[in-house]
């Protein structure tokens, strides 16, 4: 699921979308007797489909329950999380907020300010994966609901790598014989967008599971482990090398997302490191060029401590803040999170959910039906780290990256960076 910031104008509604959206009426609100609640999001209607998902089951809700009306605000991500920090600690915030679990939603939980879910979701989950719920826990209870899993893989140009025979690499060695050959032929290895850091820290993220395992970086979390140990250097340093062998764009640091994205369509770029909502980025929300476009996991390092079982993402989901309305926001959350609510947000938006019973069809696309194979698959699934750490050393991290592509810092000053965020919190 595309959870991640998506800043593109590229979100084409499907005539599905249209006919659902349109299908009932916005409701009239009137009388006083009417009890409201407010959702926050960072899904903008018309222009991202999950929005446009969330506000369809606000109509099909609000039709089976007319007393009570809820209200949809939506920002970008950055701008989401600064808000909503503001909100919640200062006493607002909305009634339901989406978050990514981990540190996005420790925050709240861990000053009481989430309403536990544990007894609402009784055995069955809801029907949704159990599993899914690791990173919305805290302390054994439940403070949220998953329901978009995503992982980050390789996206490739399948008819190009076709033209040429080239086969999908296994090893990390064998994947830059494969971009030497990409750039050999003229076309640029990897799209990435710099501008915005979390796509830097996407490989970066992989190199420290495949060096050290998913274990290392959760000793660095919780201080058992330095940022600058050896490991986390290394995956730096292999970092830097993409940028000074010619891997990346040569103006990947003025690169945004979507730019990025472009330069895959344009069949510029031919590979990109990003997570599984790219493929409707790529297809233009699934309308066309459906074949030319496939992935294949992040590869293994020789000598590295991990497998390609082993996943980076996460599962994105909402929680419910505690307050006099958190029954009214139960009722309408688990009204969003039922089967049929669930398949719909499938359909509309080809993006997986976390439903514990299959709900894909026989003739949808391999390419999403690979990506739900692979997290179901997974030995372990590593938070995205920038959703998962505390905010100041999420700040230095991903300013870090940028550094470190800008050749301003060595992989070790780098290291050093993040570790020196860790350091000012305690002061």
């Amino acid at each position: 699921m595309c959870m991640r910031p998506s800043k593109s104008k590229l979100f084409i509604r499907t005539g599905v979308t249209i006919l659902l959206l349109t299908a009932i009426s916005l409701p009239v609100v009137n009388g006083e007797g009417n009890k409201r609640i407010t959702i926050w999001t960072i899904n903008q209607p018309v222009l991202d489909l999950t929005g446009d998902w969330i506000e369809f089951e606000i109509k099909m809700f609000h039709a089976a329950n007319p007393e009570i009306v809820v209200e949809h605000n939506f920002w970008e991500n950055q701008s989401y999380k600064s808000k909503l920090k503001v909100a919640m600690f200062g006493g607002e915030g909305p009634d339901i907020l989406f978050n990514w679990g981990g540190e996005s939603q420790l925050i709240f939980s861990r000053e009481g300010l989430l309403y536990d879910l544990t007894q609402d979701l009784g055995r069955d989950k809801w029907g949704l994966s159990p599993g899914m719920f690791a990173t919305h826990s805290y302390r054994g209870r439940i403070y949220g609901i998953p329901l978009f899993p995503s992982a980050e893989v390789v996206w490739y140009n399948k008819e190009i790598f076709g033209k040429y025979g080239w086969r999908i690499p296994q090893t990390w060695d064998e994947f830059l014989t494969l971009c030497e050959k990409i750039r050999n032929k003229g076309y640029i290895p990897i799209a990435m967008g710099g501008q915005e850091p979390w796509t830097i820290l996407y490989p970066y993220m992989y190199f420290v599971d495949r060096l050290a395992g998913n274990d290392r970086y959760l000793a660095a979390k919780a201080r058992q482990a330095s940022f600058t140990d050896q490991d986390f250097v290394n995956s730096f340093r292999l970092l830097q090398a993409l940028s000074q062998k010619k891997y990346l764009p040569a103006e990947v640091l003025s690169l945004n997302y979507v730019e990025a994205t472009q330069l895959m369509v344009q069949n510029k770029a031919l590979m990109m490191f990003m997570g599984d909502w790219e493929y409707q980025q790529l297809t233009l929300q699934m309308r066309q060029n459906f074949e030319k476009w496939d992935f294949f996991p992040f590869p293994v390092l020789t000598n590295g401590k991990s497998s390609v079982r082993s996943i980076v993402g996460a599962v994105a989901g909402f929680s419910i803040k505690k307050s006099a309305n958190s029954k009214i926001a139960l009722k309408f959350l688990k009204f969003l999170c039922k089967r049929e609510s669930l398949i719909d947000s499938y359909r509309m938006t080809g993006k997986l959910v976390t439903l514990a019973t299959p709900y894909m069809g026989k003739n949808d696309r391999p390419q999403i039906k690979k990506i739900a194979k692979l997290l179901a698959n997974a030995s372990s699934l590593t938070q995205w780290w920038d959703q998962d750490l505390p905010e100041q050393v999420t700040q230095s991290l991903l300013n870090s990256l940028q550094e470190l592509l800008s050749g301003n810092y060595s992989p070790q000053e780098a290291a050093a960076m993040i570790e020196a965020a860790y350091d000012q919190r305690t002061q």
